[in-house]
């Protein structure tokens, strides 16, 4: 029974026991009723403002996340371009000296396109999407392995060693872009004559 008594004894302060003095209860107390009389007078300042003032402060401070941007989304994408003179590794090929193919390559859009001259028209020979294809590069022998995405591209090119970097970031730049990116401006085959 004592514990019972000692109990009620505490009483709540902010959903807390505590063993303050009735004096602290009723500052607390006070303080509740304080805000709840400034919510009140609030309530009091909004009837009186005219509906065009009250509109616009209700919704003049719309936060960010909520606004609506009505300008068209521009994609920018981050592709890096370059083009320039590789060989191709043709394991079809059965004369040594043939194995490796000169040709010249271009990236766009998101594709990999090889040519027969430097003469780059619209009519590449054929071509890749790089996009979701990984690249490995091999310093040693100064080739760049293009495996995978979506086509399943099992391609390997060697790079002259004095831009090997650059085509290597090129690559990368075009294998880590979206599927939406590259199909945003499709390139279609070239027609075979």
């Amino acid at each position: 029974m004592e514990q019972i008594n000692s109990t009620t004894d505490n009483l709540l302060v902010n959903g807390k026991v505590s063993d303050q003095p009735i004096a602290l209860l009723v500052d607390e107390l006070f303080k509740i009723k304080s805000e709840v009389l400034e919510s009140f007078n609030k309530a009091e300042k909004v009837k009186k403002l005219p509906p065009d003032e009250l509109f616009n402060d209700v919704y003049a401070e719309i936060p960010e996340a909520l606004k609506v941007d009505w300008n068209p989304f521009v994609e920018h994408r981050r592709y890096i371009t370059m083009e320039g003179h590789m060989e191709i590794y043709n394991a079809n090929e059965e004369d040594p000296e043939q194995i490796w193919k000169r040709l010249y390559f271009r990236t766009k859009d998101g594709r990999f396109q090889w040519f027969a001259s430097h003469c780059a028209d619209e009519h590449p020979i054929s071509d890749v999407l790089l996009t979701g294809t990984e690249i490995k590069a091999n310093r040693e022998d100064w080739t760049l392995l293009i495996k995978g995405g979506k086509e399943n591209a099992d391609l390997l090119v060697r790079v002259p060693s004095n831009v090997f970097d650059k085509w290597h970031q090129t690559l990368l730049s075009h294998s880590s872009s979206s599927l939406v990116d590259a199909y945003i401006q499709p390139v279609w085959p070239a027609v075979q004559h």
